[in-house]
C-alpha cells in the first residue's frame, strides 16, 4: 500500500479534490483508520464515497489545517487544554511561594544565613587586615631601630600574629 497521499487541485476553481482513502490518511498520521471516521463525524472535512469510490476521500492539507484548528494531534490521551499555559504559570507561582517560605524558615532556624550580610562582613573584615598591613612598617620602625636581625623578627611576628587575631575576632 502506497504511504503517498494523492492531492490534485480542480481545475476549474482551485478546489482540492478530495483523493486519498480513510486508509492513507491513517498510515499518514500513524492513527487508527477509527480515529480517521470518529473525526469525519466531528466535522473533519471529506467526501462521501460515491459509486465508483469505496469510502471516505480526503485532501490531506484539509486534514492537516483541521487538526491544527481542533487541537487534534493523533496521540493517544486527551488535547491538550487551552488553559494549560495558565495552569502551567499558577503552578510555578506556586512553587516559588512554598521555596521562599522554605527559605525563610531555614533562615529563622538558623540553618542559612544571608550570603549579603556575610560577604560585606567579610569585606569589612579583609579592609581591617589590609590597611593594619599597609600601616605596619610605619608602627614598627620606631621600635625597631636599634634592634638585631632576631630582635625585629621577633617584633614583626608579634605584630601580625596580633593582625591575625584582630581579624579572627572581627
Amino acid at each position: 500500500m502506497s504511504t503517498r497521499a494523492k492531492t490534485t487541485r480542480s481545475p476549474s476553481c482551485g478546489i482540492p479534490k478530495r483523493e486519498s482513502t480513510t486508509e492513507e490518511v491513517a498510515e499518514l498520521l500513524d492513527v487508527d483508520r477509527a480515529t480517521i471516521l470518529r473525526w469525519s463525524g466531528e466535522g473533519l472535512p471529506h467526501d462521501k464515497p460515491q459509486k465508483k469510490q469505496a469510502g471516505n476521500r480526503y485532501d490531506v492539507a484539509e486534514v492537516a489545517a483541521w487538526m491544527k484548528a481542533n487541537n487534534r494531534t493523533g496521540e493517544v490521551g486527551r488535547p491538550a487544554d487551552s488553559d494549560s499555559a495558565l495552569v502551567g504559570h499558577k503552578t510555578r507561582k506556586e512553587k516559588a511561594l512554598a521555596d521562599r517560605y522554605e527559605r525563610e524558615n531555614a533562615v529563622a532556624a538558623g540553618l542559612l544565613i544571608d550570603a549579603a550580610a556575610e560577604q560585606k562582613r567579610d569585606i569589612q573584615k579583609i579592609t581591617l587586615v589590609r590597611n593594619r598591613l599597609c600601616g605596619l612598617g610605619a608602627a614598627l620602625s620606631p621600635q625597631l631601630e636599634g634592634l638585631d636581625g632576631a630582635q625585629r623578627q621577633s617584633a614583626i611576628d608579634a605584630a601580625v600574629e596580633e593582625i591575625l587575631q584582630e581579624f579572627s575576632r572581627a
